[in-house]
């Protein structure tokens, strides 16, 4: 009951008694409280007492499906309360997570709440399968498709692989030749150094001309942020073009600076 419905609060009615206001918090957004603004005391009898009673949450906080554990803001709208490490989507449409550290005891519009870890880094390129008969020529190997690019890392137009940081890296590399012959030899260059090979022979009898065959292999290396990782077609008339060619690539470890 309101003692003057011309204002808000009894408090500020201005009468020669004692008086009460009580109200509930319901913006979850304007906690924690930590201070309490009130005045206009003009008289010696007047007199204010301010009591904050204690947090009671009910209720549960409605999440589109696209929040939920897509932050640490969303898992604390959740109800978790225990500060530490946390695997969380790398945006609404991604099935792919990152690990973030969550400081709980931080208000929701802290930008402190969350600090990334490691964000995930995966790209996959590919020349697809066509009809030309040629081969490939000799020099860097370059790509028409991207697959994915998790983390902007790779170029396909380039075929360049530029490292979003430190860390481990596993890359995988197939190709296909047509023919008798044919001796297959793909490098790896670390900016502009060779740092692996791999080959295969098809020389020996047995081996038609219009066999196909397939070349696949495997390799990891520690990159520092920006480094720069190209493929090399070593052998001229090697490389069939009517085949597929796939380049993919991933972080496996990624080295944290302290």
């Amino acid at each position: 009951m309101y003692f003057d419905q011309g204002i808000a609060c009894n408090c500020d009615a201005k009468l020669p008694m004692d008086l009460t206001d009580a109200g509930i918090i319901t913006d979850t957004s304007a906690l924690p409280i930590t201070g309490f603004v009130y005045g206009g005391l003009i008289f010696e009898s007047q007199h204010a007492k301010i009591s904050i009673g204690r947090l009671r949450c009910i209720g549960e906080k409605q999440l589109a499906e696209s929040e939920v554990g897509d932050s640490c803001r969303a898992l604390k709208l959740r109800g978790e309360t225990r500060s530490g490490y946390y695997s969380v989507r790398v945006d609404p449409s991604s099935n792919f997570v990152k690990t973030v550290f969550c400081q709980f005891d931080l208000p929701l519009n802290d930008i402190n709440l969350e600090t990334a870890i490691s964000d995930p880094v995966v790209f996959s390129v590919e020349n697809p399968p066509g009809t030309s008969t040629t081969f490939m020529p000799k020099g860097y190997i370059t790509f028409t498709r991207e697959i994915l690019n998790v983390g902007n890392g790779i170029d396909a137009l380039s075929g360049v692989f530029t490292a979003p940081r430190d860390g481990t890296y596993a890359f995988h590399f197939s190709c296909g030749s047509r023919g008798a012959n044919k001796y297959l030899g793909i490098k790896m260059h670390l900016n502009g150094a060779e740092v692996f090979e791999n080959h295969h022979d098809g020389y020996g009898s047995g081996i038609s001309d219009d066999e196909d065959r397939t070349m696949t292999f495997f390799h990891t290396l520690k990159l520092n942020k920006n480094d720069e990782i190209k493929l090399y077609n070593a052998i001229p008339g090697s490389v069939h073009l009517n085949q597929n060619i796939l380049f993919y690539g991933y972080l496996i470890g990624h080295t944290r600076s302290l």
